[in-house]
């Protein structure tokens, strides 16, 4: 009777140390989920939850004078949420394209469109949020 283990053909397989090139988006996939909820729950904890008045009734104008109040904190954590967003949901996207599609031409293209749309999402919405912060507080948002 023969042992198993002489009969044992297999090589041993090669471990990749680096990570390959579907590595970074899916861990920055992972920490904009997080991002997403911090920057989501800081916006909705000072937008409609915080009274940060002298114990007044949550009023539009009160939210609307937060902006003059904290401006970095609001620019940082809107354009946070913004950028996780975008990246979250256009890496969302090239993942369905890599689904549907093998073709490698298609691939790299629906990659760069993705990316100088998220770039032009990105620097439009940015500027926008920090030209609203700059509106004064009586102005009709």
């Amino acid at each position: 009777m023969q042992r198993v283990i002489d009969t044992v053909t297999a090589q041993p397989q090669q471990v990749r140390v680096a990570p390959t090139r579907g590595t970074v988006p899916w861990i920055l996939q992972r920490l904009t989920a997080w991002g997403l909820v911090f920057f989501l729950g800081v916006h909705m904890w000072f937008n409609h939850f915080a009274n940060l008045s002298s114990g007044a009734g949550l009023t539009f104008q009160i939210v609307n004078q937060r902006f003059d109040v904290y401006p970095v904190l609001y620019a940082f954590n809107d354009i946070g949420l913004l950028a996780c967003t975008i990246f979250h949901g256009m890496n969302g996207v090239r993942n369905v394209i890599y689904d549907l599609s093998t073709s490698p031409g298609l691939r790299r293209a629906a990659t760069w469109i993705l990316i100088i749309i998220s770039i032009v999402a990105l620097v439009d919405g940015s500027l926008t949020l920090l030209a609203i912060m700059q509106l004064p507080t009586t102005a009709a948002r």
